[in-house]
């Protein structure tokens, strides 16, 4: 689940509500339909949002794979099983999952201040490396307007402006491109790949080492 929120960038409902049959592994992609919310005690099925959270998302080979390993590991399993349940397979409740898993997990691994949703911001981080258009980024994430995805991660894409005039300075002189200042940047941090330079997301101060997926991964 982890894997799942730190790269596709799936909320905490949305994984929560995920069932097997809306993977569909020979087109690597995974549906969102359904969601999980708690009212009060109790837990309680329905539809996204709004109409863009309701969306088809493509994943990685390895996300697909992660997935069907663990499916295998708890097999048999039925199309409508959850994909993630608690020990008891039931519905995964927020609060529970934070408190037997997630904060000691990432205590293991030094990042106290990485929330849940801190991952949402890492997948965000990743699609940013790849130069992905800010459109992309809305539809992937479910933001009903471009709006919402600026507000929430627009100084995460601010990150790549000086990458984009380097960019333009190479095309005005017709110099060949050297190394952009955001891959320079991101050299200074091992597994950049997998560690998108994000100010903030997981509470830190501003210049400080951002926890990346991988440690995350690695602490569960």
């Amino acid at each position: 689940m982890v894997i799942l929120a730190g790269v596709v960038g799936l909320r905490f409902g949305e994984c929560a509500g995920l069932r097997v049959r809306r993977i569909d592994f020979l087109r690597r992609t995974v549906s969102i339909v359904e969601t999980v919310n708690e009212v009060g005690s109790q837990v309680v099925f329905g539809e996204p949002k709004t109409k863009a959270s309701r969306r088809t998302v493509s994943i990685p080979a390895e996300v697909a794979d992660e997935l069907a390993a663990h499916l295998a590991h708890r097999a048999p399993v039925e199309p409508d099983d959850l994909v993630f349940t608690s020990p008891t397979g039931q519905p995964l409740r927020r609060k529970h999952f934070r408190n037997r898993i997630w904060l000691s997990a990432v205590q293991r691994a030094g990042m106290e201040d990485l929330t849940l949703h801190g991952l949402r911001h890492s997948a965000v981080g990743l699609l940013i490396e790849l130069n992905t258009h800010p459109r992309v980024i809305q539809k992937r994430m479910g933001h009903s307007s471009i709006r919402t995805t600026m507000d929430v991660y627009g100084s995460v894409l601010e990150a790549v402006d000086q990458d984009v005039v380097a960019g333009l300075s190479h095309l005005i002189s017709g110099e060949p491109r050297g190394q952009s200042a955001v891959s320079a940047q991101n050299e200074e941090t091992p597994d950049s790949t997998v560690r998108p330079m994000i100010r903030g997301f997981a509470g830190g101060a501003e210049g400080s080492r951002t926890p990346g997926l991988l440690d995350a991964t690695e602490a569960l």
